[in-house]
């Protein structure tokens, strides 16, 4: 991603490698299905980008609102729960063999959005110095 696409985002965001992707529980009150799991593509303190597998039975779309159960992958998420999501945008691709889609936190906590502001900051500083050690990393 370029600098010049970096500087037009609103907040900082963490990109994921594949491998490092974390796993987002998450419920669609509306289809009152018990929580289904997606992969979290990138995350910002105003949102996220996940994918869940076209093999799901969950099928969403624009505008419809999710609930951001819990989070695996990175300890300082464990008391990040409950946090209301709106679909702001989906990618079907027929190709694909996944469906993406961001979504903007709704009416998160200040605390938790000091916890997360906190994570990307630490994650990108992380992946700064592994940068300049000569580690590739997902930005470079």
């Amino acid at each position: 991603m370029s600098n010049n696409t970096i500087s037009k985002r609103r907040h900082l965001r963490v990109y994921f490698k594949v491998a490092d992707m974390l796993k987002l529980h998450v419920a669609h009150p509306i289809l009152n299905e018990t929580p289904f799991v997606v992969k979290v593509m990138n995350i910002s303190e105003s949102g996220l980008c996940f994918f869940l597998s076209k093999v799901s039975t969950i099928k969403i779309k624009k505008d419809d609102l999710l609930v951001f159960e819990k989070i695996e992958g990175a300890p300082i998420f464990k008391a990040i729960i409950k946090i209301d999501m709106a679909v702001r945008w989906c990618f079907h691709e027929e190709m694909l063999d996944h469906q993406i889609c961001g979504c903007e936190f709704l009416n998160m906590p200040s605390n938790y959005k000091s916890q997360l502001r906190a994570f990307i900051k630490q994650k990108i500083s992380s992946d700064s110095l592994n940068s300049q050690a000569g580690t590739p990393t997902f930005n470079s």
